[in-house]
């Protein structure tokens, strides 16, 4: 988390001048939850960046370039109007920019996007054009997202499953004075903000500058090296709260250029299982419901895959795997079922068999599985899960073996790692020291 959970609140000035009650109790509200949510003091400094906030006087343009470069999040609160607002599209381009690994699909949506949050305003409808849902939406930041759970991963708490539903059918306007649903939104605003990781800041911009990122040529700008952006980084795993998953498969998947030092490559994940992609179908959705299965009891989860993704020997998944475990981070193989039947048998043997390493073995049932896999390896070596085509049914097994594994590694880390107890305070009695 950043020193302080900063936040920039973008939005268009005619929906704050019509819509004014809603909207300014909004950013109140989130305001004073991200502080709750932070363990921040008031009075020690604002949060939050609203531009009509700005004191009297001020320099407009440089401190809102200044709050766009150093802010952690940005929260664009969105309406049709919002993209016909070239200070909108300043706000949204001067922030953009300074995601390390910011790209550009096919289908001219900006990929690799750190730390925005986009807040639909208004109801669905308001963004459909001619029948087309979302046709309001500029392609570039449809693949961005609110940053809240879904109903399906907020299920063990369906009070909070429920508002989330209230807000994708309606809105944030209908949700301002929407008790309780309002009160549980902010809350798990509040704690995506505070939890986001840090955002390399970048050198505040002179505002006539600042590119407007609806009407950017997005596809030249990036053919050269942005001026804002830092190289990036590599990707870190946090022992115990991090799940590595390895997967082990002939099927397509599109490469993450993230460097990975404890893996050869990273495995994109899919937006949604709509989005279509480089990854197979069934792969994504794998990957999707392994990430929700980790999420839901707070991990990190990380699609690894070795190079080549079928493995020509053992040596170097196993170094991989090893080293993760040794780590204490939560590892796992997951290995395509077709691969098991094929020549590559003796290298997943050794793989599986290795007792370097600490993990179980997943086997998805995917649509073309032969039905016996799991006969085939050898179960006294490793725990080994065949997960179902179901997938209601494959993420509460996910979950499951998340949990048995947490137990296995954080055991094996108290006892790599015995503390010592401290003594107990004395207790004083009254008018003495506490």
């Amino acid at each position: 988390m950043a020193t302080l959970p900063t936040f920039f609140f973008s939005y268009a000035r005619q929906d704050y001048d019509t819509l004014g009650i809603y909207m300014r109790k909004f950013y109140d509200d989130l305001h004073v939850r991200v502080a709750a949510a932070a363990g921040h003091d008031l009075s020690g400094g604002v949060l939050g960046t609203i531009d009509n906030r700005t004191e009297l006087g001020a320099d407009w343009d440089t401190r809102l370039s200044t709050a766009l470069a150093s802010s952690n999040i940005l929260l664009a609160v969105i309406s049709p109007l919002y993209f016909a607002r070239p200070n909108c599209g300043r706000e949204v381009g001067v922030f953009v920019v300074r995601s390390p690994e910011l790209g550009l699909d096919p289908r001219g949506q900006l990929t690799g996007v750190r730390n925005v949050l986009i807040i639909r305003w208004m109801e669905p409808a308001f963004y459909d054009r001619n029948g087309e849902k979302d046709g309001r939406i500029p392609a570039l930041i449809r693949r961005v997202n609110d940053m809240l759970p879904t109903p399906e991963i907020a299920a063990a708490h369906p009070d909070l499953a429920d508002a989330i539903r209230f807000y994708r059918m309606n809105g944030m306007e209908m949700c301002v004075d929407k008790e309780p649903h309002y009160r549980r939104l902010l809350n798990a605003l509040a704690l995506a903000i505070v939890n986001a990781s840090d955002l390399p800041p970048c050198q505040p911009l002179d505002w006539d500058d600042a590119v407007d990122a609806f009407r950017c040529d997005w596809s030249a700008r990036l053919s050269t090296p942005l001026p804002t952006q830092l190289p990036p980084r590599a990707a870190t795993l946090r022992p115990l709260t991090s799940a590595a998953i390895f997967y082990l498969t002939s099927r397509p998947f599109e490469a993450d250029p993230v460097a990975a030092p404890f893996a050869d490559q990273l495995v994109v994940e899919p937006t949604t299982d709509q989005t279509p992609g480089a990854t197979d179908s069934e792969l994504g959705a794998l990957l999707l419901d392994m990430r929700d299965a980790a999420q839901s009891e707070g991990f990190q989860a990380v699609h690894c895959a070795p190079d080549p993704a079928v493995p020509l020997d053992a040596t170097a998944v196993i170094a991989r795997l090893r080293a993760l475990s040794g780590r204490h981070v939560l590892t796992a193989l997951a290995i395509d079922p077709v691969l098991i039947m094929g020549r590559a048998l003796p290298v997943l043997r050794e793989i599986v068999d290795d007792d370097t390493w600490t993990g179980p073995v997943l086997i998805p049932m995917f649509t073309d599985a032969p039905s016996n896999t799991d006969a085939i390896l050898d179960p006294a070596r490793r725990m080994l899960y065949q997960l179902p085509e179901a997938r209601d049914t494959r993420k509460t097994m996910l979950v499951s073996i998340l949990l048995n594994l947490r137990r296995q590694v954080t055991a094996s880390a108290r006892a790599a790692r015995p503390t010592v107890a401290e003594p107990m305070p004395l207790l004083r009695g009254a008018g003495g020291s506490r």
